[in-house]
C-alpha cells in the first residue's frame, strides 16, 4: 500500500509502516478464522437438529417431532418434552458461537426462569455423540461434565394454544387473568435482589451501551453506506 506524502502532487511516496501491514493482515486473518468457525459451527447445528427431528433419537416414546424457531434458539416440540438449543449465533447483544457459552446460557436460562415456573423447566442436558447420531443425557450427569457436542434445556411441553397470543386471538383470555397476572409479576419485581444505589445498572450509559449492541449486526450485514449511516 502508498501513501502519498503531505505536500500533494511530486513528493515522494511512502511505504505504510511493516508493523501497521503486518497488524491489518493478523486481524483480516484473525476474522477470518472467526467467520470459519462460526460458519462451521452453525453448519454443525443445522445438521445435529436435522437429526433430532428424528423420533427414534430420544429415550422417551415419540411420535413425532416438531421444529420451531426463533431468532436465538431451535425448539424441538417431541409431544412430552420440549428441548430449546441456542444458535451459535452472534448479534452484538449475545453471543452463542462457542459451545461453553451456549452451555452456560442454557443454565442461566434454567436458573432465572425456574424462579416463576419450576415445574415447566426441568433441567439442562448435554447432548452426546455426532451431529449425526445424536444421544441426549439426562439432566444427571455430573456439574465439571463437558463432553457434550450441544446443550440443551429441556421442558415440559405445552399446547401452542395455550400461549396468551393465541388465547387472545381467540377471545379466550379474560382480563381476571390479566390481573392476576399483573398481580404476580408485581410481586416478582418486588422480591428480586436489587443493584446498589453505586451500581452502573440503569445508569444511562449502560441503558444506552445495551441498545447500541443492537445496531452493530445491523451495521455488518450491510455495505450501503446510506444505510449503515442509519446506525451509526
Amino acid at each position: 500500500m502508498k501513501e502519498q506524502a503531505p505536500g500533494g502532487r511530486g513528493g515522494p511516496a511512502l511505504d505504510a509502516p511493516a508493523d501497521s501491514q503486518a497488524d491489518s493482515q493478523a486481524d483480516s486473518q484473525a476474522d477470518s478464522q472467526a467467520d470459519s468457525q462460526a460458519d462451521s459451527q452453525a453448519d454443525s447445528q443445522l445438521a445435529l437438529v436435522r437429526s433430532l427431528q428424528d423420533p427414534a433419537r430420544y429415550p422417551h416414546p415419540v411420535e413425532e417431532v416438531t421444529l420451531l424457531e426463533t431468532h436465538i434458539s431451535y425448539v424441538l416440540l417431541t409431544g412430552i418434552f420440549a428441548y430449546k438449543i441456542k444458535k451459535a449465533v452472534d448479534l452484538g447483544f449475545l453471543d452463542f458461537t462457542r459451545l461453553e457459552q451456549r452451555r452456560f446460557y442454557c443454565a442461566e436460562e434454567f436458573r432465572l426462569n425456574c424462579r416463576l415456573v419450576p415445574e415447566l423447566y426441568l433441567s439442562v442436558i448435554p447432548i452426546y455423540g455426532t451431529a449425526d447420531a445424536p444421544r441426549l443425557g439426562n439432566g444427571s450427569e455430573p456439574a465439571g461434565d463437558i463432553q457434550g457436542i450441544e446443550y440443551a434445556v429441556k421442558m415440559l411441553e405445552f399446547r401452542q394454544s395455550a400461549l396468551l397470543d393465541q388465547r387472545l386471538a381467540q377471545g379466550e383470555l379474560r382480563s381476571e387473568e390479566i390481573d392476576a397476572l399483573s398481580v404476580q409479576i408485581a410481586e416478582f419485581h418486588a422480591q428480586v435482589a436489587r443493584a446498589g444505589a453505586g451500581s452502573e445498572y440503569g445508569t444511562p450509559a449502560a441503558v444506552w451501551a445495551l441498545v447500541a449492541q443492537n445496531f452493530k449486526p445491523l451495521q455488518a450485514g450491510t455495505d450501503d453506506a446510506n444505510d449503515r449511516g442509519y446506525t451509526e
